[in-house]
């Protein structure tokens, strides 16, 4: 184990949770508490997280997953390529005990997202910062969102990615070298 990030806020509230050993390499780049708590007071100002589904892509410790579950999130399925990852995650959520609200994958996002249109509310997607958001990764996460979907990225500051289409932007924010991008799925329109 690397060390042990805080949840901030919600019912699990100051509780602890382990970062995997990966984060000594600089693979796995926590959000930091700071962020976390900007992030959420910005959610929590414009979307209702409480009985929402919750999909974190790159999950790494989990942290984010962990903070909308905290919030009310009904359940938060957690994707990491990392076999090792997953399993700390795994034992965060026990030691939380929140385990019968999470799912747990193994694999890429692409190959997650190809089995999951339409099953997020909100999607939390935290990359290497040196991650090609290409065109198909791109159109993934859009199909992943549910009408009204919230997508939250977070990326480096030098890092310039294309514009998701069919998502409108809601927010950026910049702290440190961290960049968030708020992007929701437009309702669709109903058919006639």
């Amino acid at each position: 184990m690397s060390g042990r990030l805080r949840i901030t806020g919600g019912s699990l509230g100051r509780r602890l949770i382990e970062v995997p050993a990966a984060a000594d390499s600089g693979a796995l780049r926590p959000t930091s508490d700071k962020v976390r708590e900007a992030l959420f007071s910005i959610l929590g100002s414009r979307f209702e997280i409480a009985e929402r589904a919750v999909v974190d892509l790159c999950c790494g410790s989990g942290a984010l997953g962990f903070e909308a579950l905290s919030r009310g999130a009904t359940s938060c399925t957690f994707v990491d390529v990392d076999k090792r990852t997953i399993e700390v995650v795994k034992k965060n959520a026990a030691a939380l005990g929140v385990v019968d609200r999470c799912r747990f994958v193994s694999d890429s996002v692409l190959r997650f997202m190809a089995t999951a249109a339409g099953s997020a509310d909100l999607a939390f997607f935290d990359p290497p910062y040196t991650m090609d958001l290409d065109a198909p990764l791109r159109r993934g996460l859009t199909s992943l969102l549910r009408p009204e979907g919230w997508l939250v990225v977070e990326r480096g500051t030098k890092t310039n990615d294309p514009p998701f289409e069919g998502l409108s932007l809601i927010a950026e924010r910049r702290y440190g070298d961290t960049r968030l991008v708020l992007l929701q799925r437009p309702t669709v329109p109903e058919q006639q």
